[in-house]
């Protein structure tokens, strides 16, 4: 388990910000990299913004493409859900 620190904001972010992060750093436009990835560009997006969740498969491309395990997909993907139901219970 990678265990990702709760960020300043006290709320985890989505994998979709951290994967923005790693598309600037490459100069990568969204249409680039979902044609690498084999998916359309609407639903990179979606991933980008936080409407669309990760899934393992997702994260097995993410991890081959740039090198970063899929476990830590998985890992902000679950932390940020948790965080999610959590403040539906508060």
């Amino acid at each position: 388990m990678l265990i990702v620190p709760k960020p300043p904001t006290g709320r985890y972010n989505t994998p979709g910000e951290l994967l923005r992060e790693k598309l600037e750093e490459r100069n990568l436009t969204q249409a680039e990299f979902a044609k690498c990835l084999g998916i359309s560009q609407p639903n990179l997006n979606d991933i980008l913004k936080g409407r669309r969740r990760v899934s393992a498969a997702f994260a097995i491309k993410l991890e081959k493409e740039l090198d970063l395990a899929a476990e830590l997909w998985i890992e902000l993907q679950g932390l940020f859900d948790l965080d999610l139901e959590r403040e539906k219970t508060r």
